[in-house]
């Protein structure tokens, strides 16, 4: 973008400023509270970028910023104002840039970018370059996802701009063809705040378990104890999290689930020591175990050693291979 030497700044009613008009807004809600006390304190310290229509000027960026300092009983701001043959793609890539240069845009502000260049008719590989003069690293495979955000219910963009939902996980559940269902779950995933993995293991659970026993995701999140669980206060996030998941994982692989109980149960009897670790084969198929010692010195594991003759001499080792072996 060239300097254009029309564009200067004005002090500017905000009676006409239109307000309402969110054409060029890329930033996703936030409490105007924090700015509020920051620009009484200091004044707008960059001030926003307006465009002249006919009658009314138009908001390029600063949306948060006008709209503290009105909050705060003024009614005239100072603001860099474009011409009005500014509106358009020039107007498109000055909103994106004052945003991205003000912080990492949540994935809401880089589709909602996405959507403004297509409607100013870049497209392809040239609406990909101009992203990147702008310091955004965007591929065509994350143009893709991002474009099918805005038909996203409000429930998903939500999560997707708090961060409690990722991308590819927004993606999938707003494939799903029952919207109750998909309003549930995403509810869910925003009130646990799991990780990607975390995310798509328990999507895959819930929805196999669903597929397998012709039940809705609704009377499955619903149900006792998990509805229970949802709702108790007195669980602190990882309390919920891991109680959620191990009753889904349970309700999913009821067969490898009873082998971890009789597996650990078993583990605990034989009293192993902290730096000793023994593991089954991969999801309880195969024969062969895992026994992982960690030491810092030639008499540590001297001492392993003599643990691990003890371990194999007593009964309950021999109990345990042998129950997991049938």
């Amino acid at each position: 973008m060239g300097s254009d030497d029309r564009v200067a700044y004005h002090r500017v009613s905000l009676h006409h400023i239109d307000q309402k008009d969110q054409t060029y807004r890329i930033s996703t809600a936030r409490s105007l509270e924090p700015l509020k006390i920051s620009i009484a304190q200091l004044g707008i310290i960059n001030p926003p970028t307006l465009v002249a229509l006919e009658n009314r000027y138009q908001i390029v960026s600063g949306f948060s910023r006008i709209a503290a300092w009105h909050a705060l009983g003024h009614r005239n701001v100072t603001a860099r104002c474009l011409p009005p043959d500014n509106a358009g793609l020039p107007c498109v890539m000055t909103a994106i840039a004052d945003n991205a240069s003000q912080r990492e845009l949540d994935v809401i502000e880089l589709s909602r970018a996405c959507d403004l260049l297509a409607k100013a008719n870049v497209a392809g590989q040239d609406l990909i370059n101009q992203l990147q003069t702008l310091g955004l690293g965007i591929n065509a495979s994350l143009l893709a996802k991002l474009r099918r955000v805005d038909g996203m219910s409000e429930t998903l963009k939500d999560g997707l701009a708090e961060g409690t939902i990722a991308l590819p996980t927004a993606l999938r559940l707003h494939d799903m063809v029952d919207a109750t269902d998909r309003e549930q779950l995403c509810r869910l995933f925003r009130q646990l705040r799991l990780s990607l993995n975390r995310q798509r293991e328990l999507f895959d659970w819930i929805h196999a378990i669903s597929r397998r026993d012709h039940r809705s995701v609704v009377s499955l999140l619903n149900e006792e104890p998990v509805s229970g669980w949802r709702q108790d206060r007195g669980l602190d996030p990882r309390q919920r999290c891991r109680l959620i998941r191990e009753y889904f994982k349970n309700q999913r692989f009821p067969e490898i689930s009873a082998h971890e109980r009789r597996f650990n149960d078993g583990v605990n009897r034989l009293n192993l020591q902290n730096r000793i670790r023994l593991t089954p084969p991969p999801y309880f198929e195969g024969r062969t175990y895992c026994m992982q010692l960690e030491f810092e010195n030639p008499q540590e594991l001297n001492h392993h050693i003599g643990e691990l003759q003890r371990i194999i001499e007593f009964p309950a080792f021999k109990q345990l291979i042998e129950k997991e072996e049938k």
